[in-house]
């Protein structure tokens, strides 16, 4: 996903929760449906459009 439209410290906060994801999930599919999710989840929180 892009992610230029969230702020610095989002960016910041997603970039360290994608290395967490990939450092303890073995699994790529679902490796791929946390970060899908926690796209969401800020696109939520941030009330900033993708």
């Amino acid at each position: 996903m892009i992610n230029k439209n969230f702020s610095k410290s989002t960016r910041i906060h997603i970039r360290n929760e994608k290395a967490r994801i990939r450092r303890t999930v073995d699994d790529p599919k679902e490796q791929e449906k946390l970060i899908n999710d926690l796209y969401l989840q800020s696109k939520m929180n941030s009330g900033n459009a993708i």
